[in-house]
């Protein structure tokens, strides 16, 4: 056989365009394929039956995005990629031809491309003359250690996405083609695969014939397979690695009738999921889609941190991590209408209307029926229509994600917070892996705006009640629109910015107001309609540019004078941040509301040693969207004083993310109570006020748990004592410290921090710099050393242990437990002219911890650090007063 000889080239869209004319394709007549897993390695051949006008079989290998890191992985979402460390798993393939070795080259585009390795793979073409061929693809290639569609997870291996080569037609897998699949594994391993109707379980070998795209699989060492019965004929199939809990049943009495408060009942939450879908389809069923059949759901609880609910053909994926969120009906919503449209995507795939689509179309016009299936199952829900006449007579797009959650740092973030955005930052589903493709709300909300809501209302509406295919019923109803579908279904891989760049007004003769604003878009071209709300004193005018060219102008005219303008007022546009270079909404309006206070900072720290307590709440005011310009309140306490600081930060450089600068300026003033007896009980107190001024830089993202990055700031300040012995005293302070955090792998950190303050003046002890603290030397209290001056330096290593990651302790659905890290760290410094008579007083220390991070109500991230730290070099009586270690107790880590 030839070797195939993997080398990395841009694509583009010149490669495997997608509007390819399906006859340029061989006509595939068979597929067969044979394989063997050993272990993590699996080996096989596909043979292809094909008759060609002399054009070449193209062939794909999803399974070598395996073999590159994810583009869209950074330190946050590393965890929901891989386990433990990167695994890589490259593909390997040898080609004949009617029995001849072939060379020939496997293609790749660059990773993070819109078609790279990371998303689409590889692709083979097989150079082909003309007439009927056999031609064999032999591969072989490990599973990694891997969430997802191709991995290994435990004693789990998934096989649910394209594992074996497929030949394409167009830019779409051959999906008319029967699959002849003989799947040969270790007898200690059960397989589950789709049936004819429901699910096929085999040990140790398996045999399945599928009609599609390709038969996907998933093995563990035994499937607990659950059978629920549901509205309208249709049935629930769950297989899970476990038995899955249920709630106590009708019969139940006494204590046996009492539910565990700490329990999930999956199986419960899904059959009542699933039995809206069904209660759904009867109501459109007689409208449309007559040919879908009562049938059974199949659902596997998959091991995936990037798609909660999904799609393979003919089975369900739902992530092992469903429903583990607070069981409000809100909070739940979520994870609800994620698994009902992946329920509606799979009873419309056996759609008549769903498979009239052209095969370039399929996906996409599958996905737009899901979407709009699963708002209507809201309306129904919600009590105002029963009826599938009432059903279809809806006044079309609302989005079923009507609250935004922000949760930015959690596993799924796209079911939380997207909206119709739909990023799918890892494109794992096959479907969108070979090139950016809108997702069917998005696609809505697109025809919505170019639409209108009757024409959108229609078009919806003969998505449901006609046999039509989606591109016809378009082209029917709104032929000018219909000409930017293509743009719609590629606006998934475009980044654009909106600028409001001009507003100029003038006064007409007849007393009214005309104005004139200029709008301009950057970044990739994407033709989308652009609102432009004028609000004046006697209310609000709406133009409209149509999008064409890179800049429009809108022209309104108004009775009153212009207060505001303001670009894409619903909010129904995608925006990109890195194209803006800012968050992108900054510009899209002549002045911004105050938000609410947002809190920016809160710890809560308790130093078991010192019985005290440690802490801060950072309050901040600032004006929508607008990261430059920030009005800070911080009120503290810990055992020197407490007290509050009023400040005004001032954003500088490049935006760090759509919330801060990566620079900053801040002044503020100061306000606070200097605890008496803080170094001893003869030690005084007192009130002081100053001002001080504070500036840095820093890269450091994902503050829960960053993993690479820096920071350095720098103060200076003075301020005015009044003491408790009635004297006055002036300082001048000021300090330098820096962090370097250098990520070791992807589970562990290594943590430099170091630092040098000094005070002039006759500074109270609270008002002198020492080497303890909980962002200092942790093995030092804090009066212990105190002086005029301190460097310090502190190395610390962060670890998660395999075991202790991608966790999932319940504490009664308020805290989810994810991880528990390992801290081990060590410091020394320096104290000089320090308060008991030495020059200069040193100090060292070794310590350990655990950070366990958890999530409220299964949502928002949170950490709690504890750590136990010892001073290794100690006065004489420090050693017989104070005791041997520290421990504190935070909710943040040490940076």
């Amino acid at each position: 056989m030839g070797l195939v000889r993997p080398f990395g080239v841009a694509l583009g869209m010149a490669i495997l365009l997608a509007s390819r004319a399906h006859a340029d394709d061989p006509v595939v007549r068979s597929v067969e394929v044979e394989a063997r897993l050993q272990d993590d390695a699996l080996r096989g051949v596909v043979r292809f039956e094909v008759t060609s006008d002399g054009d070449p079989l193209r062939v794909w290998l999803y399974s070598d995005r395996n073999a590159v890191v994810p583009s869209a992985m950074d330190q946050r979402s590393s965890r929901w990629i891989f386990p433990r460390e990167r695994d890589l798993a490259p593909t390997r393939a040898r080609v004949s031809v009617d029995g001849v070795a072939r060379e020939v080259e496997l293609r790749h585009g660059a990773v993070g491309a819109s078609r790279g390795r990371d998303f689409a793979g590889s692709d083979l073409d097989v150079p082909l003359s003309a007439g009927a061929h056999h031609v064999e693809v032999h591969f072989a290639y490990r599973l990694p250690e891997r969430f997802g569609r191709l991995g290994r997870v435990g004693d789990r291996l998934t096989l649910t996405g394209p594992w074996y080569p497929l030949a394409l037609r167009g830019d779409a897998p051959v999906d008319d083609v029967q699959h002849r699949v003989d799947l040969r594994y270790a007898s200690t391993r059960t397989a589950v695969a789709p049936g004819e109707r429901g699910a096929v379980l085999a040990r140790g070998h398996l045999r399945r014939h599928r009609v599609g795209t390709f038969v996907p699989v998933a093995l563990a060492p035994r499937w607990h397979r659950t059978l629920r019965d549901l509205p309208h004929g249709h049935s629930l199939v769950v297989l899970s690695e476990h038995a899955l809990s249920e709630p106590p049943g009708p019969d139940a009495r006494g204590i046996f009738a009492l539910r565990d408060l700490n329990e999930i009942y999956v199986l419960e939450q899904l059959e009542r999921v699933a039995s809206d879908v069904a209660e759904t389809l009867a109501l459109v069923e007689e409208a449309g889609c007559a040919a879908i059949e009562p049938s059974s759901f199949v659902v596997v609880l998959a091991p995936s941190r990037t798609e909660l609910a999904a799609n393979a053909p003919g089975l369900v994926l739902v992530s092992d991590r469903a429903f583990e969120i607070l069981p409000h009906e809100v909070a739940r919503g979520f994870h609800d209408r994620a698994i009902r449209r992946a329920l509606f995507r799979d009873a419309l795939s056996r759609c008549a209307a769903s498979m009239a689509e052209p095969a370039a179309d399929r996906a996409w016009a599958l996905d737009v029926r899901a979407a709009l299936l699963t708002d209507l199952d809201e309306h129904r829900r919600s009590g105002r229509a029963r009826t599938a006449r009432e059903l279809l007579g809806w006044a079309g797009f609302h989005p079923a994600i009507d609250q935004l959650l922000y949760a930015p740092q959690t596993a799924f973030p796209d079911v939380y917070f997207a909206g119709s955005a739909e990023p799918d930052a890892f494109r794992d589903d096959p479907t969108h892996a070979r090139r950016p493709l809108s997702r069917g709300r998005r696609i809505l909300a697109m025809a919505l705006d170019a639409l209108g809501e009757e024409r959108h209302r229609a078009w919806t509406t003969a998505l449901v009640e006609r046999h039509e295919t989606a591109r016809a019923a378009l082209e029917r109803l709104a032929p000018d629109e219909a000409e930017h579908l293509d743009e719609w279904l590629a606006a998934a891989g475009t980044q654009v910015n909106y600028r409001l760049v001009s507003v100029q007004s003038e006064t007409l003769e007849s007393g009214r107001h005309r104005h004139r604003v200029v709008v301009r878009r950057e970044g990739d071209v994407r033709h989308e309609p652009v609102e432009v709300r004028v609000t004046t004193r006697r209310g609000e005018v709406t133009g409209r540019w149509d999008g064409h060219g890179d800049e429009g102008v809108v022209e309104v005219e108004t009775e009153g004078a212009l207060r505001d303008v303001r670009l894409d007022p619903r909010g129904r546009l995608v925006q990109s941040a890195e194209v803006a270079g800012d968050h992108p909404l900054a510009d899209d309006a002549t002045s911004h509301p105050w938000r609410p206070p947002v809190v920016q900072g809160f710890n809560l720290a308790y130093g078991a040693t010192e019985n005290a307590w440690i802490g801060f709440l950072d309050v901040a005011l600032r004006r929508q969207y607008v990261t430059n310009s920030t009005l800070a309140l911080r009120a503290s306490t810990d055992p020197r004083s407490t007290g509050g600081l009023l400040r005004w930060v001032r954003g500088l450089g490049r935006a760090r993310d759509t919330n801060a600068r990566r620079g900053y300026l801040s002044p503020g003033v100061t306000f606070d109570r200097l605890h008496e007896g803080f170094a001893g009980d003869e030690s005084p107190g007192g009130w002081r006020v100053g001002a001080q001024l504070v500036g840095g830089y820093s890269s450091l993202r994902w503050f829960l748990d960053p993993r690479a990055g820096a920071s350095l700031s720098a103060s200076l300040g003075t301020s005015l004592a009044f003491r408790d012995d009635d004297t006055r005293t002036w300082t001048v302070n000021g300090g330098v410290r820096g962090n370097l955090t250098l990520p070791l792998g992807l589970r562990g950190t290594l943590v430099l921090v170091g630092g040098a303050s000094g005070v002039l003046g006759d500074p109270l002890p609270g008002e002198r710099p020492g080497l303890g603290g909980r962002f200092l030397l942790r093995g030092y209290q804090n009066g212990e050393v105190l002086g005029r001056g301190r460097a310090f330096a502190v190395a610390e290593a962060r670890f998660t242990p395999t075991v202790t990651s991608d966790l999932a302790i319940n504490l009664l659905h308020v805290v989810w437990v994810r991880e528990i890290q390992l801290a081990a760290f060590a410091g020394g410094g320096l104290v000089f002219d320090a308060s008991d008579g030495r020059d200069v007083a040193p100090g060292a220390e070794v310590g350990g911890g655990l950070r366990v991070h958890f999530e409220y109500g299964g949502v928002q991230p949170a950490v709690l650090a504890i750590d136990v730290a010892v001073p290794l070099v100690r006065t004489e009586e420090a050693s017989r007063t104070l005791a041997p270690f520290t421990t504190i107790v935070a909710f943040e880590q040490y940076y």
